[in-house]
């Protein structure tokens, strides 16, 4: 597989793992890390290990936690299996002081985290916004999702290895015509949409509504009930629209698979055609790469919802 393998961070030096019988990765946009897991010919003391790296085709793919992992024998085999969340999992883990943080940038929603190890990177020069509130038990990602959609009407997502980004102004352009396709196809997840959503009024009134003509038109009805939220005091709909969003991310898709991997992150722009499946320089929403010894895979997914496609 040329210049693919993982390497341990140990507190005793660095190892590598070039012989590989399997391994995952994915990213994917509405998720605040990557994962990696894979299984490994080699040995080592698990206890040992700080950080997990993977590598692919030489280029630095992922950066974590040792989540999982175990060094065993198997008959005459040493084997290690892993399985590692990117280091921005913990945006969604580690809670902010609530409270206002007004003039709010994603550097100034990091700078208030009282526990960030910094293992991961944001975007600079991102919009100001009035204000974020900062509820009781908000995780910083989750304070991230609020101001994105405030200042950009979208969500945020990871690229390279760990970098919070809001927004891709000049995004890499990918086009599937020779590469060998070994599946497509096209499908929905509508499981969480929301029909009806509300919240009160200046008098504590259910009146503040927002329906959601998709769901409606699909015959599904979930209805739910928002408490008032000072985060949303300016504009109550606009945090209605937020919770409907959420709960439609990734309701249409369209995916493919070819073999190789050619570098295209979250965000980038595919076009690809098989018959009626296609994908017309479509935004890239879900990377999943695949190795064995039947050689690399990537399934790429384009959503359609309401802050993709």
């Amino acid at each position: 597989m040329g210049n693919t393998y993982m390497k341990l961070i140990t507190t005793e030096g660095d190892l590598s793992f070039s012989d590989i019988v399997t391994f995952t990765f994915e990213r994917e946009r509405y998720r605040c890390f990557t994962v990696f897991s894979g299984v490994f010919a080699g040995e080592c003391d698990p206890a040992k290990v700080r950080e997990v790296r993977f590598y692919l085709n030489g280029t630095l793919m992922h950066r974590g936690t040792a989540d999982s992992l175990i060094s065993e024998k198997r008959g005459a085999k040493e084997l290690v299996k892993v399985k590692s969340y990117g280091f921005t999992l913990s945006l969604g883990e580690n809670e902010l002081e609530p409270g206002i943080v007004s003039n709010a940038t994603l550097i100034k929603l990091v700078q208030r985290s009282q526990t960030s190890t910094m293992d991961y990177s944001v975007q600079t020069g991102t919009a100001e916004v009035n204000y974020v509130y900062v509820n009781e038990h908000t995780t910083l990602w989750q304070a991230m999702c609020v101001y994105t959609a405030k200042a950009y009407n979208s969500y945020p997502f990871i690229r390279n290895q760990n970098l919070v980004m809001c927004r891709l102004s000049s995004p890499a352009t990918y086009i599937f015509a020779n590469e060998k396709i070994t599946e497509a196809g096209r499908g929905v997840a509508l499981s969480r949409l929301i029909s009806d959503a509300y919240t009160v009024d200046n008098s504590d009134n259910w009146t503040i509504s927002r329906v959601d003509s998709y769901a409606r038109d699909r015959h599904i009805a979930r209805q739910r009930y928002y408490a008032r939220d000072l985060e949303w005091a300016y504009d109550p709909t606009a945090g209605l629209k937020y919770h409907m969003a959420k709960a439609a991310a990734g309701r249409e898709y369209t995916q493919f698979t070819y073999q190789g991997f050619k570098g295209e992150q979250l965000c980038d722009l595919a076009y690809f055609a098989s018959g009626s499946i296609a994908v017309i320089g479509k935004e890239i929403d879900m990377i999943r790469i695949n190795g064995s010894e039947k050689g690399i895979f990537t399934t790429i997914r384009c959503y359609k919802d309401i802050y993709c496609g």
